[in-house]
């Protein structure tokens, strides 16, 4: 689908735009614009897509899931997203290996960039295997404007199944007044751990939301079944938050375990719950949780004060 503009002005359909459906090794390159509030999204790739590339301008859309990708695997998506309304631009629902890179948001106050849930319908087309992990790359890509969030997990729609490995890299967030990477907790009763998370050299600013993390990852309240583990948070750079309330560049709540925290530039504080386990906190400017001074023992002498706050 090359050189096409859809137009979606005064649809009265309830579904997608345009969707592509079983598709095998397709390429999307249009303009998708105007979608209506009555439209579920303008793109979406539905029902165990594989090998498709999405390298598209989704533009002034007035509902959430500009582009929906549902039970699909191995989609390339690389592409402009710009609306003035608070609603999701990309979601992600029971797929594998989709990969977010050198894409543009800029969104309503409120809106989110990227949405990934694992419902677990294991039974639908018999794909199976799809619903075992989400394993996905968040990488490149630019946010501007005042987005509510850059990307949320929604982990607690999915009790049965692990997530697979997250990456999240190396993007550039400006102005948004809300979080870069977000976990939702898992609540009822969870039968696997989710995880392993990778957040490595992303640089953000602009943050006016409080009382959460910039990074906010929440294993299960109770439930150690439900932890979060294996996360990697290094490299990033986290501006201070402004407004009122309690400030968190970097928040693990609930029951997490196996990680590190490391060589992040921070201008909040770093926050560990009472259940988070194996995960040190070490080397990031702006937290100090070592100091170090040197001295010189004179002749004749068998100690001497080092310096080190």
């Amino acid at each position: 689908i090359r050189d096409c503009d859809f137009d979606l002005t005064g649809q009265t359909g309830t579904l997608e735009g345009c969707i592509l459906v079983n598709c095998r090794n397709a390429l999307v390159e249009a303009n998708f614009r105007n979608q209506p509030a009555t439209l579920n999204g303008s793109l979406a790739i539905y029902g165990y897509c594989q090998g498709v590339v999405v390298n598209s301008h989704l533009l002034d859309f007035a509902n959430s899931d500009a582009l929906y990708i549902q039970q699909s695997d191995d989609v390339l998506v690389r592409s402009l997203f710009r609306t003035a309304s608070n609603v999701i631009a990309l979601s992600i629902v029971d797929s594998r290996a989709i990969s977010v890179d050198g894409s543009f948001f800029q969104l309503g106050t409120s809106g989110g960039c990227i949405a990934i849930r694992d419902n677990g319908l294991s039974t639908f087309d018999a794909h199976t295997a799809l619903y075992t992990a989400s394993t996905h790359v968040l990488a490149n890509n630019c946010q501007v404007g005042t987005a509510g969030y850059f990307f949320r997990l929604q982990a607690n729609l999915n009790n049965t199944q692990g997530q697979g490995h997250i990456t999240v890299s190396h993007n550039t967030l400006r102005a948004v007044t809300d979080v870069l990477f977000a976990l939702a907790p898992r609540t009822g009763t969870p039968t696997a751990t989710y995880g392993p998370f990778t957040i490595v050299g992303n640089n953000i600013e602009g943050l006016t939301t409080f009382d959460q993390g910039a990074i906010d990852i929440a294993g299960h309240a109770t439930d150690t079944n439900g932890k979060a583990q294996r996360i990697v948070i290094m490299g990033n750079n986290i501006a201070t938050f402004t407004g009122g309330g309690t400030k968190y560049a970097i928040r693990l709540t609930g029951y997490v375990d196996d990680g590190i925290i490391s060589g992040n530039r921070v201008g909040d504080q770093i926050s560990k719950g009472a259940n988070v386990t194996n995960v040190p906190v070490r080397n990031n400017k702006g937290f100090v949780t070592e100091n170090s001074g040197t001295a010189t023992v004179p002749n004749g002498a068998t100690t001497v004060v080092v310096n080190h706050g």
